[in-house]
């Protein structure tokens, strides 16, 4: 039916992610539901961040699509696939993203820093002249 295009495999990946990313939205952990408190609602800098987010094949913690700006907040399990998230942050990077990577325990004992450091990774993309 479709010879040569991977279109349904798409779409039927897209459908998993979306039912996926819904889920983990409702069982977010405790570090999620800090940071989503914090950056919901363009609290930082006015920009606006999605959780959850379906893209490419992957579910990304937070995106801000204005800034190309990725944050994933890594749990204790990270620790054993630090070379999956080395492949994906590059693959990301190499799209043009920024993917900001923080730990359970930063964004739970150190929301300030965590904040501030979004914070300024938005405003430095503001003060860049445009291309």
């Amino acid at each position: 039916m479709f010879i040569g295009s991977n279109k349904p495999i798409e779409i039927e990946l897209h459908k998993k992610l979306v039912a996926l990313s819904r889920l983990m939205r409702r069982e977010a952990t405790e570090a999620e539901q800090i940071i989503w408190i914090n950056i919901r609602r363009c609290q930082v800098q006015g920009a606006k961040f999605r959780r959850q987010h379906p893209f490419f094949k992957f579910i990304l913690d937070f995106y801000c699509h204005q800034y190309k700006i990725i944050i994933e907040i890594d749990g204790p399990y990270h620790v054993y696939q630090l070379e999956r998230d080395y492949r994906r942050d590059s693959f990301l990077k190499s799209k043009g993203y920024i993917v900001l990577r923080f730990t359970n325990d930063e964004v739970i004992t150190n929301i300030d820093k965590v904040l501030t450091i979004i914070e300024t990774e938005i405003i430095m993309l503001n003060d860049k002249p445009l291309s």
